[in-house]
């Protein structure tokens, strides 16, 4: 074999593997807390999903369900920033606190193609409803009857959200399965790991 025909071989061989596509993985484990004698338990079943931040498509591009240890694994992923939104099988939050984590994570709803801000106005208007039900806590009749008030106004938001980001956040009406949603980094040839705590069972 003469040097130019080497030469060439190597040419193509680099060539195809600087297209080959550069992978990473993802895992971790998710739980939930029993109680704090107990202490915490897997969340057998929830539902994970990454959303390409590049590409704001209404469909995931990997997802999974964690085992009856609340572990999982998704090998063979792209490398690049994605946003992951895991929605808990045992645990529950009200119309508010779904929210309010919602409002938290502002800047990851963007890549999902959805702005809260939107909201702003109808959640400044409940600031009254918010004030009175924080101070009634020392009765808990009155409590009650107040949060019960302003989460069925929070419920009333969340069911004015597009339909493709209820679909892509896994919620209906705000009494849902409690949400995970963070932004995370997948690189070459390394393993990200994601451990998600969603705390008690009612939140």
């Amino acid at each position: 074999m003469n040097l130019k025909k080497l030469s060439l071989i190597f040419t193509v061989l680099f060539f195809v593997v600087s297209c080959a596509e550069s992978t990473g993985s993802l895992s971790g484990n998710v739980y939930w807390k029993y109680n704090d004698i107990i202490g915490n338990k897997p969340d057998a079943g929830t539902i994970i999903k990454l959303y390409d931040v590049k590409n704001k498509s209404n469909e995931s591009r990997y997802s999974i369900t964690t085992d009856i240890d609340g572990n999982y694994k998704l090998d063979n992923i792209s490398s690049g920033s994605y946003i992951i939104v895991a929605n808990s099988k045992n645990t529950f939050s009200s119309p508010r606190t779904i929210f309010d984590n919602l409002q938290a994570h502002e800047k990851e709803l963007e890549f999902l193609n959805f702005n809260i801000r939107v909201y702003s106005n109808q959640v400044d208007q409940l600031g009254n409803l918010k004030l009175l039900t924080e101070l009634s806590a020392n009765e808990p009749l009155e409590f009650e009857k107040n949060n019960e008030e302003l989460n069925s106004r929070f419920s009333s938001i969340i069911q004015q959200f597009p339909n493709d980001v209820k679909g892509k956040l896994n919620i209906k009406n705000g009494y849902d399965n409690s949400i995970y949603i963070k932004e995370i980094k997948i690189e070459n040839s390394k393993n990200t790991i994601e451990n998600i705590d969603f705390g008690f069972k009612n939140n």
